[in-house]
């Protein structure tokens, strides 16, 4: 059975979800011109639930976990975007 994901592009639902206590997956940092990543969690009830709360504006977080899991995001991508550009050097020079 394939596991079903949540994708975001939007940093701070990431950072909602995850000071909601969802588990982020991975970062999936892309190359398409411009530096991008998604952040990838996994798809449940309570994830669907936090992003249609935060898409209509109704979404309530601690704002000291909010804060801590901006930060944690922000080194999360930047590892994956990192990682991206070391593994296109890496090819680029083959």
């Amino acid at each position: 059975m394939r596991t079903r994901e949540l994708r975001t592009y939007d940093l701070y639902l990431a950072a909602f979800l995850v000071a909601r206590g969802e588990q982020l997956v991975r970062v999936d940092a892309e190359r398409n011109g411009r530096h991008r990543a998604a952040f990838v969690f996994g798809h449940n009830a309570q994830a669907q639930s936090l992003q249609t709360a935060y898409v209509a504006g109704d979404a309530e977080a601690n704002v000291l976990r909010l804060k801590n899991a901006l930060q944690q995001l922000k080194d999360e991508l930047f590892d994956a975007l990192d990682d991206r550009r070391r593994d296109h050097g890496t090819h680029r020079s083959s």
